[in-house]
């Protein structure tokens, strides 16, 4: 079976690594670059492009807003959905306010990774004293890079816009 893997903001391959290995025992993995476009459904029509046939869609975080948007668009291809840590409503004020501000502080100030804080935010609590963890997901961010924090925030801030503008926020 093939299957489709879609990091979340900020992160890459690597998010999956600790079960590639055993995934890939019985699967033929493909990892989705949510790097390279400037919308959630350019980056859907990007990992359509160089997906298989049909396959199995995994969808981590952000990753999750890509795969809802490949399986309305080719649902002929997606053979299953899986939505790890995602949302189908919009951020709250407070959120979306927090978001926009980081664009304005990268652009300002600049790119030097994700803050310990902000990776600290994205973790269960049980993990947060996981060291390795968190540099693994900081490590992630820096190889990224600015560029992408600014395009993938900016995404992320327009999808909360347009979601908040559609349908109401449920409690």
């Amino acid at each position: 079976m093939n299957i489709v893997l879609l990091p979340g903001f900020m992160l890459d391959a690597e998010l999956w690594g600790d079960m590639a290995g055993t995934l890939s025992e019985r699967h033929k993995l493909f990892h989705g670059d949510l790097a390279k476009h400037d919308t959630i459904d350019e980056i859907g029509e990007g990992v359509l492009a160089s997906a298989p046939e049909r396959f199995v869609l995994i969808g981590f975080s952000m990753g999750g807003y890509v795969a809802r948007t490949m399986a309305r668009r080719a649902p002929d291809c997606v053979r299953a959905l899986i939505l790890i840590a995602t949302s189908g409503r919009a951020d709250s004020p407070a959120e979306a306010e927090r978001k926009a501000r980081s664009v304005k502080r990268v652009a300002t100030q600049g790119y030097s990774g994700l803050s310990r804080s902000s990776v600290l935010l994205t973790l269960h609590h049980s993990r947060r004293s996981d060291d390795p963890l968190i540099e693994r997901v900081s490590d992630m961010a820096k190889r990224l890079g600015g560029d992408v924090f600014m395009r993938q925030r900016r995404i992320l801030v327009a999808e909360t816009w347009i979601a908040s503008r559609k349908s109401p926020v449920l409690p």
